[in-house]
């Protein structure tokens, strides 16, 4: 074999063996850093989950310039198509446990950020009915409260014989009335 047949294929494989090293990697670090994980109402602590999610996102933004580079080598022709399908395949594999995983952790995230919403909202709500609550306390001690009248029975009976007269007086006044009417009426027949 002549020497410049090995070192023409030389390039080709250093990037096939930086390829296969960095899947290698990829694959060893998600291994490691894959944890159980508890139901949703167990987990108080997110930052585990977060430092997970961070470097799934760097993950993936890895494989993604593995999948460019072994295109730019394809179309240098330093690959064929067997070895550049064959390292497409098992990057998109590893890309797509990666992005379910992200999508997985993206859930926790959310929760986390709308738990730490709501505390805040919580602490203000708390201030505020404080405040309102000082201001309150601090007007009852300048008003005095005004003094209580005693209501007399009496006149809550006289109020009501008014009642109970008013209808007898206006049933006399329409009585008296229609003895007007009927005189009259006799009077202008007559």
């Amino acid at each position: 074999m002549d020497i410049s047949y090995i070192m023409s294929y030389t390039p080709f494989a250093i990037s096939i063996a930086i390829l296969l090293m960095m899947i290698y990697r990829i694959r060893n670090l998600s291994i490691s850093t894959h944890t159980s994980l508890k139901p949703a109402t167990q987990i108080e602590d997110y930052s585990t989950l977060m430092i997970e999610l961070t470097n799934l996102r760097l993950r993936r933004d890895a494989l993604r310039d593995m999948i460019t580079k072994v295109y730019e080598l394809a179309n240098k022709g330093k690959i064929d198509d067997n070895i550049k399908r064959a390292i497409l395949d098992q990057i998109s594999m590893d890309l797509s446990k990666i992005e379910e995983r992200i999508i997985y952790l993206e859930k926790y995230e959310e929760l986390n950020t709308l738990i730490k919403e709501r505390e805040k909202v919580e602490k203000e709500y708390k201030k505020k009915i404080e405040e309102l609550d000082q201001k309150i306390s601090s007007l009852r001690k300048i008003i005095s409260p005004p003094p209580e009248r005693k209501k007399e029975e009496k006149p809550k009976e006289t109020k009501e014989k008014r009642v109970e007269k008013k209808p007898r007086e206006e049933r006399k006044d329409l009585s008296q009335v229609m003895e007007e009417i009927m005189r009259l009426l006799s009077e202008a027949e007559e």
